[in-house]
């Protein structure tokens, strides 16, 4: 048998095991996802209409939760000396998402994508940041935001959530130091790691979960936090 024809035998098989890991991932990772989105917090109702309307954001790439800006949340000592700190005042809501540092960081627009910064996200676990983001008013909530109305001790369950979800110092986030989008925003240093199996759209699944809402068990993939949600689009306080 030539060296030529033992090489070409060797690459096919390996191209075959290669395959049949390939194929046993996706298996594994289409049956984990399929089990997660089974409901959870099935009983879940919305609150009467003194309740406390959060939204949900969830677009083909980022999700996020974006909360009433209220002085039970104390957003304004957690948040002290930051960034942001000045613009808690005049901010009527809170945006935050949670995800991939470097992805968050480096890619502040399109044009600053890398290919090696998403893969990389997705397929390694990597360092976390969270994104905050203070809105003045209800018309710039993200259009295809979603409303859920929760019971003041659920509110502060999702808020509870999301700060255990910063890098803490001393009781203080960390704040990354010069990195921001506009002049209201900021960003902190995350806890957790991410990857393919823990994303942006987990962590917004999981924060609806510990404050009651209906939703999927495992929500990694885009919109799969609106699969339980009521769909309604284009919403702002009263509506």
């Amino acid at each position: 048998m030539s060296k030529l024809t033992q090489c070409l035998k060797w690459t096919i098989r390996r191209s075959i095991q290669c395959g049949k890991v390939i194929l046993t991932l996706l298996f594994v990772y289409v049956t984990v996802l399929m089990i997660g989105l089974i409901p959870v917090n099935r009983d879940f109702q919305p609150a009467p209409e003194n309740g406390i309307e959060i939204y949900v954001v969830s677009n083909d790439v980022h999700a996020e939760l974006i909360l009433p800006n209220q002085e039970a949340s104390r957003w304004h000592s957690f948040l002290e000396g930051s960034a942001i700190e000045g613009q808690l005042n005049d901010a009527e809501f809170l945006a935050f998402g949670w995800g991939d540092r470097a992805f968050f960081v480096d890619t502040p627009t399109w044009s600053d994508f890398k290919s090696t910064t998403a893969l990389n996200a997705l397929f390694l676990p990597s360092q976390t940041a969270v994104h905050v983001s203070a809105l003045t008013n209800a018309t710039e909530i993200w259009p295809n935001a979603r409303k859920v109305r929760v019971s003041p001790k659920q509110f502060q369950a999702i808020v509870g959530y999301i700060k255990q979800s910063f890098e803490t110092s001393a009781d203080r986030p960390e704040e990354i130091i010069g990195a921001c989008y506009n002049d209201n925003d900021a960003f902190f240093e995350g806890a957790g790691n991410y990857h393919f199996f823990n994303t942006c759209n987990s962590w917004v699944g999981r924060g609806l979960k510990k404050g009651g809402v209906t939703v999927g068990q495992f929500t990694p993939l885009p919109k799969t936090v609106f699969l339980y949600l009521p769909d309604e689009k284009d919403v702002g306080p009263g509506q």
